[in-house]
């Protein structure tokens, strides 16, 4: 999770990329422009913080719980859900047997050539 200037706010799905991406935003960006938990050894020091208060906002915290923790005005803000990687595959990966086998069976297929 990351917050731009208090309106540009970045959330990612788990293992998608996001960490590196947003990681690279936090390099580029100067620190009084962001609000951030996870990605840097201050951030995930941070995050756990957040965590354990009773709003529960972190790192991989959903929209509604971000903007419920952190008292964010919703119409001021620009979301972003981000995903480097596939995500299909992620949720694949983690669901029933006949997704994960649609995922391998497109795998396949996009790597052969006809």
């Amino acid at each position: 999770m990351l917050l731009i200037d208090n309106r540009i706010l970045i959330v990612h799905m788990r293992k998608c990329g996001g960490t590196s991406f947003c990681s690279a935003l936090i390099d580029l960006l100067t620190l009084k422009r962001l609000f951030f938990l996870g990605y840097t050894p201050e951030g995930e020091e941070r995050s756990v913080r957040y965590r354990r208060r009773p709003e529960g906002v972190w790192k991989h915290a959903t929209v509604e719980t971000i903007h419920k923790g952190l008292h964010l005005d919703r119409k001021a803000l620009d979301i972003y859900l981000l995903s480097v990687r596939p995500w299909w595959e992620r949720v694949a990966l983690s669901t029933s047997t006949p997704c994960a086998t649609i995922s391998r069976v497109r795998r396949n297929t996009a790597g052969s050539r006809a």
